[in-house]
């Protein structure tokens, strides 16, 4: 079994933007959590060599992973994994996510299955150099 994965760019502010790839079926989740416009998806349809997990394990891990959103008033709102795919006792929303974003491993693709962990950071986090200072070189720290 494989499971497809998505390529996305999260735009965290004007300076750093993240690389990372996650499931298929979490990437509404990514949309609901950040800001309209600041997830994209990018080329490319990588796949995990690994079975699909049951849904109430992954149910959980996504509960755990990503915290409640904050209303307007600074109370607690409802979990972003609850807004997408309701409430637990079985999901069967994410239970037909998980499905659709499972294939058996067709040969063709035996090049694109990774076997990578779930989430991939690739772009270091720029920030911007203060105006009139000079930047601080690992050799100029020795001396």
């Amino acid at each position: 079994m494989a499971i497809q994965h998505v390529n996305v760019a999260i735009k965290r502010d004007e300076y750093t933007t993240l690389r990372v790839q996650v499931a298929k079926w979490e990437v509404p989740i990514l949309h609901l959590v950040h800001k309209e416009g600041a997830v994209s998806e990018l080329e490319g349809t990588p796949y995990a060599d690994v079975d699909p997990p049951s849904v109430q394990d992954e149910y959980r891990r996504l509960q755990a992973k990503y915290r409640p959103i904050v209303n307007d008033d600074g109370s607690p709102g409802q979990h972003p994994v609850v807004m997408v795919y309701g409430s637990f006792g079985g999901s069967p929303l994410l239970a037909q996510a998980i499905q659709e974003a499972t294939i058996e491993k067709p040969a063709d693709l035996m090049g694109d299955v990774t076997s990578a962990p779930e989430v991939l950071p690739i772009s270091p986090v720029a920030t911007p150099k203060a105006k009139g200072k000079k930047a601080a070189t690992p050799a100029a720290s020795l001396m």
